[in-house]
């Protein structure tokens, strides 16, 4: 006991001459700085549909997006065409189009995938859907999707392509799938999603896979150059995962699994596995429902790999759909909250997060005109921000990837279908709190005062202390002035006095 005594003391003297040196710092150094409105607005301006896909002939949904580290746009959506000879005249393929020039280019076709010879239905007759797609750090453009025999399951494969020599490749066949044919568990399909590396090339990947029995399993691969991993899976009774990597790249799938190995149409719970050496972990279970439906989900790893979660809960299995929301800190999770949205039905749930930790939910207003629904965190509750004039009919995806947020510039994409593909766009400087860094107690100027809570929240693990003025919206992104992935160090204090 004596031993632990004189450690405490010595690490407590230790603690003490820093702030000692950093009271004398206050006392002989002087520092101004300019004043900041931190007050958030309420109204965003959303700009008009601007239109991605002109081809009369056709019906384009199914869109999903992806920036790349230029900050430009791209887009895959499902075309709809006549198709004579094919069940209902009716087949669909992949298109692609970016704006890498400044505009967007005519969409373009993505070649069509070589079916295996075992293949039970002629190449003329296939629906390609449910597209992805993801950049990564090198530029080449990666795109994943589902192609089936018919329009809504049945047997298929996914499929992965990419423009890495310039055009895209002949798209290659990552898993077969063998039966899709409980609506109860699939909606469209495969709920596909792709995920770039963090500073190299390869390309995450999840989806539905079945093992051929009707029932589903949440199943994760690794691609570098379009050759992927055999598929693995944590349970074969699971679905609709989504796919997220943290600041060093190591991914994280969340999804739905059966909450027992009984019965099927038995409860779901909401689960999230860290992906080690190919294979899920075993997963950490974030809410325990009491429905048989596996709602969409999705989720945001910030820049402190905080866990910000949405997800679609209808009790029981039937009547309205409610958003819940659950925060993830160093392995820790908050009890699931419904958060309220303009109607009593809501769909299709999208989250991110700026770089000043502001929180942004986009999702689907299902009653009424379908349209565009956004909220945002202004550090105390959620605020919902949709669109008063209806932006109509808004998004039609199997994944969360219909929004995009380009944190250096503070603009959210949205694309949505009319039966065309559109963008909408708002800048979210309107609406954010104007953090400063540096100005760490959110107070208008920078003060040694700033370098002092600075310098608290390292002393409290990261954590500006609770109370204090040093406890804002602002206080974490402006305390690390010198953006290194140690997060807050003394030597951010330092950096502002400086």
């Amino acid at each position: 006991m004596s031993t632990r005594k004189s450690i405490d003391m010595q690490t407590l003297t230790f603690e003490s001459s820093k702030i000692f040196m950093i009271s004398m710092l206050i006392v002989l150094i002087v520092l101004s700085g300019g004043f900041l409105n931190a007050a958030y607005a309420q109204d965003l301006t959303f700009s008009d549909p601007f239109l991605i896909s002109t081809d009369t002939t056709m019906i384009s949904t199914m869109a999903a997006s992806a920036l790349d580290v230029n900050g430009k746009l791209h887009i895959v959506f499902v075309g709809w065409y006549y198709e004579e000879g094919a069940p209902d005249n009716v087949a669909s393929e992949i298109f692609y189009t970016n704006n890498m020039s400044g505009v967007f280019v005519e969409p373009v076709k993505l070649p069509e995938a070589e079916l295996p010879f075992s293949a039970s239905f002629e190449d003329d007759f296939y629906y390609s859907k449910e597209p992805s797609i993801a950049v990564d750090a090198n530029g080449t453009v990666h795109v994943a999707y589902y192609r089936t025999e018919t329009q809504l399951n049945g047997i298929g494969w996914i499929c992965s392509t990419n423009n890495k020599n310039g055009d895209f490749s002949v798209p290659k066949m990552i898993f077969y799938d063998p039966c899709r044919t409980d609506s109860r568990y699939y909606s469209l399909g495969n709920n596909i999603m792709l995920a770039a590396g963090v500073n190299d090339n390869k390309i995450h990947i999840v989806f539905d896979g079945s093992s051929g029995t009707g029932h589903g399993g949440a199943r994760y691969a690794v691609g570098v150059d379009g050759n992927f991993t055999v598929p693995t899976t944590y349970a074969r009774e699971s679905g609709e995962p989504t796919i997220k990597l943290d600041c060093e790249g190591v991914p994280y799938v969340l999804y739905w699994i059966k909450s027992d190995t009984t019965e099927f149409g038995s409860n779901v719970n909401l689960a999230l596995s860290k992906i080690e050496n190919g294979h899920f972990s075993i997963p950490v279970i974030l809410f325990e429902s009491d429905s048989w439906v596996m709602g969409e989900n999705a989720f945001a790893i910030d820049q402190y790999d905080s866990t910000h979660i949405v997800f679609r809960y209808s009790p029981g299995g039937a009547g309205a759909t409610q958003m819940h929301y659950i925060k993830g800190i160093d392995q820790q999770y908050t009890t699931a909250m419904q958060l309220p949205t303009n109607t009593c039905v809501s769909l299709m749930y999208a989250v991110d997060v700026g770089k000043d930790q502001t929180e942004y939910i986009a999702y689907k207003q299902a009653a009424g005109y379908q349209s565009l629904g956004f909220m945002y965190n202004d550090g105390s509750a959620f605020i919902d921000v949709s669109p008063t004039d209806y932006i109509k009919h808004g998004i039609t995806s199997a994944g969360p990837q219909w929004f995009t947020l380009d944190n250096e510039n503070n603009i959210a994409y949205f694309v949505y279908t009319t039966g065309y593909i559109y963008l909408v766009t708002v800048d979210l400087n309107d609406l954010q709190v104007q953090c400063a860094l540096g100005d760490v107690n959110n107070d208008g100027s920078i003060t040694p005062g700033d370098a002092l809570c600075a310098f608290q929240t390292y002393l409290n693990g990261g954590t500006p202390p609770a109370g204090t003025e040093c406890d804002n919206e602002c206080a974490l992104y402006a305390a690390d002035v010198n953006c290194t992935p140690n997060g807050i160090t003394p030597g951010d204090a330092l950096y502002i006095f400086q």
